[in-house]
Protein backbone atom coordinates (compact mmCIF):
# COMPACT_ATOMS: atom_id res chain seq x y z
CA UNK A 1 0.00 0.00 0.00
CA UNK A 2 1.51 3.56 -0.72
CA UNK A 3 2.23 6.46 1.57
CA UNK A 4 -0.07 8.37 0.99
CA UNK A 5 -2.80 5.93 1.70
CA UNK A 6 -4.76 5.85 4.84
CA UNK A 7 -5.45 3.06 6.98
CA UNK A 8 -7.52 1.57 9.61
CA UNK A 9 -7.21 -1.54 11.88
CA UNK A 10 -10.01 -3.60 13.93
CA UNK A 11 -9.20 -5.44 17.08
CA UNK A 12 -11.05 -7.62 18.87
CA UNK A 13 -10.27 -9.23 22.34
CA UNK A 14 -9.83 -12.48 23.85
CA UNK A 15 -8.49 -12.24 27.24
CA UNK A 16 -5.13 -10.58 26.67
CA UNK A 17 -4.80 -11.57 23.27
CA UNK A 18 -5.04 -8.60 20.36
CA UNK A 19 -6.00 -9.52 16.83
CA UNK A 20 -5.75 -6.67 14.05
CA UNK A 21 -6.45 -6.01 10.42
CA UNK A 22 -6.62 -3.61 8.71
CA UNK A 23 -7.81 -2.10 4.84
CA UNK A 24 -7.72 0.85 3.02
CA UNK A 25 -10.43 3.12 3.86
CA UNK A 26 -11.11 3.60 -0.47
CA UNK A 27 -11.15 -0.51 -0.23
CA UNK A 28 -13.96 -0.75 2.56
CA UNK A 29 -17.51 -0.26 0.62
CA UNK A 30 -15.40 -2.94 -1.57
CA UNK A 31 -15.21 -5.51 0.25
CA UNK A 32 -17.60 -8.09 1.84
CA UNK A 33 -19.59 -7.54 4.80
CA UNK A 34 -17.48 -10.67 6.86
CA UNK A 35 -14.77 -10.16 9.29
CA UNK A 36 -12.63 -12.94 11.00
CA UNK A 37 -12.65 -12.67 14.80
CA UNK A 38 -10.93 -14.98 16.94
CA UNK A 39 -12.00 -16.89 19.49
CA UNK A 40 -15.07 -15.07 21.63
CA UNK A 41 -17.25 -15.79 24.53
CA UNK A 42 -20.42 -15.35 22.62
CA UNK A 43 -24.30 -14.87 24.20
CA UNK A 44 -24.66 -18.66 23.94
CA UNK A 45 -22.03 -21.82 23.01
CA UNK A 46 -22.26 -25.02 22.87
CA UNK A 47 -19.65 -28.24 23.51
CA UNK A 48 -22.16 -31.41 22.73
CA UNK A 49 -21.13 -33.27 25.78
CA UNK A 50 -24.48 -32.81 26.72
CA UNK A 51 -25.46 -35.14 24.33
CA UNK A 52 -26.16 -38.85 23.67
CA UNK A 53 -23.80 -40.78 21.06
CA UNK A 54 -26.27 -41.56 18.77
CA UNK A 55 -29.77 -39.41 17.43
CA UNK A 56 -31.75 -39.04 14.07
CA UNK A 57 -31.24 -36.26 11.73
CA UNK A 58 -34.27 -34.73 12.60
CA UNK A 59 -33.30 -30.99 13.65
CA UNK A 60 -31.60 -31.08 16.91
CA UNK A 61 -31.77 -28.32 19.61
CA UNK A 62 -28.20 -27.00 20.69
CA UNK A 63 -27.42 -23.84 22.34
CA UNK A 64 -29.53 -24.31 25.21
CA UNK A 65 -32.20 -23.67 22.30
CA UNK A 66 -31.01 -20.57 20.71
CA UNK A 67 -30.55 -23.01 17.43
CA UNK A 68 -30.93 -26.32 15.64
CA UNK A 69 -28.42 -28.20 13.83
CA UNK A 70 -29.45 -30.69 10.93
CA UNK A 71 -28.12 -32.41 8.58
CA UNK A 72 -29.12 -32.15 4.43
CA UNK A 73 -26.58 -34.54 3.38
CA UNK A 74 -24.90 -37.22 5.00
CA UNK A 75 -25.54 -38.08 8.81
CA UNK A 76 -24.61 -36.65 12.21
CA UNK A 77 -23.45 -38.42 14.84
CA UNK A 78 -21.92 -37.25 18.58
CA UNK A 79 -18.21 -38.68 18.24
CA UNK A 80 -16.60 -40.14 21.46
CA UNK A 81 -13.34 -41.85 21.62
CA UNK A 82 -13.90 -45.78 20.66
CA UNK A 83 -17.47 -44.47 18.89
CA UNK A 84 -16.87 -42.61 15.76
CA UNK A 85 -13.52 -43.27 13.08
CA UNK A 86 -12.44 -40.18 12.46
CA UNK A 87 -8.93 -40.07 14.00
CA UNK A 88 -9.61 -36.38 15.33
CA UNK A 89 -10.82 -34.60 18.10
CA UNK A 90 -9.15 -31.81 20.29
CA UNK A 91 -10.94 -28.23 20.73
CA UNK A 92 -8.05 -26.58 22.13
CA UNK A 93 -4.53 -25.44 20.49
CA UNK A 94 -3.03 -26.81 24.13
CA UNK A 95 -3.96 -30.22 23.81
CA UNK A 96 -1.20 -32.48 23.12
CA UNK A 97 -0.53 -34.38 19.94
CA UNK A 98 -2.66 -37.37 18.83
CA UNK A 99 -5.18 -36.24 21.15
CA UNK A 100 -9.07 -37.96 20.32
CA UNK A 101 -10.46 -36.52 23.21
CA UNK A 102 -11.62 -32.66 23.25
CA UNK A 103 -10.19 -30.53 26.14
CA UNK A 104 -13.51 -29.27 27.38
CA UNK A 105 -15.06 -32.85 27.31
CA UNK A 106 -14.99 -36.37 25.56
CA UNK A 107 -17.82 -35.34 22.94
CA UNK A 108 -17.70 -33.75 19.57
CA UNK A 109 -20.15 -33.54 16.97
CA UNK A 110 -19.42 -35.66 13.87
CA UNK A 111 -20.50 -35.49 10.44
CA UNK A 112 -19.87 -38.14 7.28
CA UNK A 113 -21.21 -38.68 4.04
CA UNK A 114 -20.56 -41.33 1.32
CA UNK A 115 -19.38 -38.75 -1.18
CA UNK A 116 -18.25 -35.45 -0.71
CA UNK A 117 -20.49 -32.38 -0.69
CA UNK A 118 -22.38 -33.28 2.34
CA UNK A 119 -24.11 -30.19 4.06
CA UNK A 120 -25.91 -29.31 7.37
CA UNK A 121 -27.36 -26.48 8.57
CA UNK A 122 -27.12 -24.51 12.22
CA UNK A 123 -30.53 -22.04 12.01
CA UNK A 124 -30.71 -19.94 15.04
CA UNK A 125 -33.45 -18.57 16.61
CA UNK A 126 -32.93 -15.21 17.02
CA UNK A 127 -30.62 -13.51 14.50
CA UNK A 128 -27.11 -13.45 15.29
CA UNK A 129 -23.84 -11.02 14.20
CA UNK A 130 -20.73 -13.61 14.99
CA UNK A 131 -20.48 -17.04 14.96
CA UNK A 132 -17.38 -19.19 15.25
CA UNK A 133 -16.29 -22.85 16.71
CA UNK A 134 -13.15 -25.53 16.13
CA UNK A 135 -13.45 -27.26 12.86
CA UNK A 136 -11.88 -30.42 11.94
CA UNK A 137 -11.71 -32.79 8.68
CA UNK A 138 -10.64 -36.19 7.61
CA UNK A 139 -7.60 -35.37 5.74
CA UNK A 140 -4.77 -37.74 4.25
CA UNK A 141 -1.32 -37.03 2.81
CA UNK A 142 -1.31 -33.72 1.03
CA UNK A 143 -5.12 -33.35 0.36
CA UNK A 144 -6.70 -30.54 2.75
CA UNK A 145 -10.14 -29.91 3.22
CA UNK A 146 -12.25 -26.85 2.11
CA UNK A 147 -15.32 -26.75 4.62
CA UNK A 148 -17.83 -23.73 2.74
CA UNK A 149 -19.82 -21.61 5.61
CA UNK A 150 -22.72 -19.52 4.13
CA UNK A 151 -24.77 -17.00 5.98
CA UNK A 152 -28.22 -16.19 5.65
CA UNK A 153 -30.56 -13.65 6.57
CA UNK A 154 -33.98 -13.56 8.47
CA UNK A 155 -35.60 -13.96 4.83
CA UNK A 156 -33.20 -16.58 3.75
CA UNK A 157 -31.74 -14.64 1.37
CA UNK A 158 -27.57 -15.63 1.15
CA UNK A 159 -25.24 -12.94 2.57
CA UNK A 160 -22.35 -12.02 0.42
CA UNK A 161 -20.09 -14.93 -0.67
CA UNK A 162 -19.13 -17.68 1.63
CA UNK A 163 -16.41 -17.71 3.64
CA UNK A 164 -14.37 -20.54 3.04
CA UNK A 165 -11.31 -22.79 5.02
CA UNK A 166 -8.63 -24.94 4.18
CA UNK A 167 -7.51 -27.71 6.36
CA UNK A 168 -4.66 -29.99 6.93
CA UNK A 169 -2.92 -31.61 9.18
CA UNK A 170 -0.85 -34.79 10.20
CA UNK A 171 -3.61 -37.94 10.32
CA UNK A 172 -4.98 -38.52 13.82
CA UNK A 173 -2.96 -35.72 15.22
CA UNK A 174 -6.41 -34.62 17.02
CA UNK A 175 -5.92 -31.34 16.38
CA UNK A 176 -9.02 -29.11 15.31
CA UNK A 177 -8.62 -25.11 14.18
CA UNK A 178 -10.68 -22.05 15.47
CA UNK A 179 -12.76 -20.28 12.60
CA UNK A 180 -15.08 -18.05 13.38
CA UNK A 181 -16.82 -14.37 11.30
CA UNK A 182 -18.64 -11.03 12.43
CA UNK A 183 -21.52 -10.64 9.84
CA UNK A 184 -21.98 -6.40 9.79
CA UNK A 185 -25.73 -7.67 8.72
CA UNK A 186 -27.59 -10.14 11.73
CA UNK A 187 -28.11 -14.38 10.04
CA UNK A 188 -30.11 -16.67 10.89
CA UNK A 189 -28.64 -19.60 8.87
CA UNK A 190 -25.20 -20.79 8.26
CA UNK A 191 -24.51 -23.83 5.62
CA UNK A 192 -21.63 -25.89 6.04
CA UNK A 193 -20.64 -27.64 3.35
CA UNK A 194 -17.50 -30.29 3.22
CA UNK A 195 -16.61 -29.51 -0.29
CA UNK A 196 -13.32 -32.24 -1.02
CA UNK A 197 -13.40 -34.39 1.80
CA UNK A 198 -16.89 -36.46 3.10
CA UNK A 199 -16.12 -36.42 7.31
CA UNK A 200 -15.52 -33.50 9.94
CA UNK A 201 -15.95 -32.83 13.53
CA UNK A 202 -16.73 -29.70 15.51
CA UNK A 203 -17.38 -28.60 18.59
CA UNK A 204 -17.11 -25.15 21.10
CA UNK A 205 -19.81 -23.61 18.97
CA UNK A 206 -19.93 -19.74 19.77
CA UNK A 207 -22.51 -17.24 18.44
CA UNK A 208 -24.98 -13.65 19.28
CA UNK A 209 -24.23 -10.37 19.04
CA UNK A 210 -22.16 -9.43 22.12
CA UNK A 211 -19.47 -11.02 23.64
CA UNK A 212 -16.63 -10.09 20.89
CA UNK A 213 -15.47 -6.56 20.37
CA UNK A 214 -14.75 -5.81 16.72
CA UNK A 215 -13.83 -2.17 14.25
CA UNK A 216 -16.36 -2.35 11.48
CA UNK A 217 -16.24 0.30 9.38
CA UNK A 218 -14.26 3.86 9.17
CA UNK A 219 -15.32 6.45 7.18
CA UNK A 220 -13.37 9.75 6.73
CA UNK A 221 -15.73 13.42 7.47
CA UNK A 222 -12.78 15.35 6.53
CA UNK A 223 -9.27 15.51 5.71
CA UNK A 224 -8.02 14.73 9.26
CA UNK A 225 -10.91 13.25 10.80
CA UNK A 226 -12.65 9.46 10.48
CA UNK A 227 -16.07 8.10 12.07
CA UNK A 228 -15.11 4.71 13.60
CA UNK A 229 -18.28 2.12 13.87
CA UNK A 230 -17.91 -1.38 15.58
CA UNK A 231 -19.58 -3.93 17.75
CA UNK A 232 -18.93 -4.57 21.31
CA UNK A 233 -20.22 -6.20 24.49
CA UNK A 234 -23.96 -3.86 25.84
CA UNK A 235 -22.67 -1.69 28.65
CA UNK A 236 -19.19 -1.97 28.15
CA UNK A 237 -16.96 1.23 27.73
CA UNK A 238 -13.94 0.55 25.40
CA UNK A 239 -10.84 2.76 24.85
CA UNK A 240 -10.12 3.86 21.04
CA UNK A 241 -6.83 3.86 20.67
CA UNK A 242 -4.70 5.40 17.57
CA UNK A 243 -1.12 4.76 15.99
CA UNK A 244 0.67 5.53 12.90
CA UNK A 245 3.05 2.21 12.64
CA UNK A 246 0.69 -1.27 12.91
CA UNK A 247 4.21 -2.68 14.53
CA UNK A 248 4.54 0.25 17.21
CA UNK A 249 4.30 -0.33 20.91
CA UNK A 250 2.99 3.58 21.07
CA UNK A 251 -0.71 3.10 21.05
CA UNK A 252 -2.41 6.55 22.00
CA UNK A 253 -5.39 6.64 23.22
CA UNK A 254 -7.82 8.87 21.62
CA UNK A 255 -11.10 8.65 23.35
CA UNK A 256 -14.09 6.47 24.78
CA UNK A 257 -16.90 4.29 22.82
CA UNK A 258 -19.51 3.14 25.10
CA UNK A 259 -21.31 -0.17 23.60
CA UNK A 260 -25.37 0.47 23.27
CA UNK A 261 -27.99 -1.87 24.10
CA UNK A 262 -27.41 -3.19 20.75
CA UNK A 263 -24.05 -3.64 20.99
CA UNK A 264 -23.24 -0.92 18.65
CA UNK A 265 -20.25 1.80 18.89
CA UNK A 266 -19.30 4.72 17.63
CA UNK A 267 -16.33 7.09 17.62
CA UNK A 268 -15.37 10.34 16.05
CA UNK A 269 -11.68 10.53 15.83
CA UNK A 270 -10.36 14.14 15.93
CA UNK A 271 -6.97 13.60 16.92
CA UNK A 272 -3.54 14.11 15.37
CA UNK A 273 -3.60 10.13 14.47
CA UNK A 274 -5.34 10.89 11.18
CA UNK A 275 -3.40 8.76 8.89
CA UNK A 276 -2.55 5.24 10.87
CA UNK A 277 -4.02 2.40 12.49
CA UNK A 278 -6.78 1.68 15.40
CA UNK A 279 -8.05 -0.88 17.66
CA UNK A 280 -10.68 -1.22 20.46
CA UNK A 281 -9.30 -2.33 24.39
CA UNK A 282 -11.61 -3.26 26.76
CA UNK A 283 -11.13 -1.77 29.73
Amino acid sequence: MTSHSRFRAAAFLKGAAVFLFCFAVSELVLRAQFIPVGPFSGSVTETFDSFQTGFTNAPIVIMGGAATVQSTVGAITITEPGSFNFSLGSSSAAAPSGSVVAADGGKLLGFEDGSAGATMNVVFTNAVKAFGGYWGAGTSGNSAATLNFTFYDAADQQIGSPQSISYIRPLGDGQMEWHGWFCSVPFKRVKVTCVTINTMVMDSFRAGATGFSVLTSIAPLNPTQFLLQGNGTTGVVYNVQGNTNLAGTNWVTLGIAPADATGSLKFTNTSAVSQGFFRLQAP
